[in-house]
């Protein structure tokens, strides 16, 4: 009678003996005092009333808010203008042709982030063009891929000249640039960090550097 108190199901067991609640699931086990289960479902019904009561208001505050911004468009500020470039002809599939496409061919996992996706297809220094020749301010500036904006002509005439010389090698050979962008990067550098690794990615760069 004294002994420990078994229940549970076939995903998990929970034991209790001395005060000690132990749940022992498939790869784990959890060893916490068993008031602290008492105050965990307290704390769920407290949140769950207090929900309840205040849903209505927040929804309530939600359509205030966005009521409230039903006119701002029309009197938003007009970008500055850009010069005299205007961005070539957009001869391409429409947006729900290319929707479509994407439905057929291109893992779900690859997702855009908006209801009514735009579709881009130039750009120009800090600004983006969709297919009808609006023009929008890049404020993501290509998920931080894109500092000095979108086909500067310096960068562009950089990339074209060594594409013209050699499009790809391997660091298994040398190469000349690889060495010099490396010892650039190091001068930059703080302290002891004077030694480069080049990856593809922001996630490869964290696998580095957790290693």
């Amino acid at each position: 009678p004294n002994g420990p108190r078994v229940t549970g199901n076939s995903k998990s067991e929970v034991f209790s003996h001395n005060s000690l609640t132990f749940r022992v699931g498939k790869s784990a086990v959890c060893c916490v005092p068993s008031w602290w289960w008492w105050w965990y479902g307290m704390a769920v019904q407290r949140f769950k009333s207090v929900l309840v009561r205040t849903m209505p208001s927040l929804l309530a505050n939600c359509r205030r808010f966005t009521r409230s911004f039903a006119g701002v468009s029309q009197s938003l500020p007009q970008m500055p203008p850009f010069g005299n470039y205007t961005p070539q002809p957009y001869t391409g599939p429409s947006t729900d042709e290319i929707m479509e496409t994407r439905k057929r061919f291109l893992n779900p996992a690859i997702f855009t982030y908006y209801k009514n996706p735009v579709n881009i297809v130039e750009g120009k220094m800090q600004y983006l063009f969709d297919e009808t020749g609006k023009r929008y301010l890049d404020a993501f500036a290509g998920i931080v891929t894109v500092s000095c904006g979108h086909c500067h002509p310096e960068v562009v005439e950089a990339v074209v000249h060594q594409t013209k010389l050699l499009q790809h090698t391997t660091t298994i050979y040398l190469h000349h640039a690889v060495a010099e962008f490396a010892e650039a990067l190091a001068e930059k550098m703080p302290g002891n960090l004077k030694i480069v690794y080049f990856v593809n990615s922001g996630s490869e760069a964290n696998d580095m550097a957790m290693m």
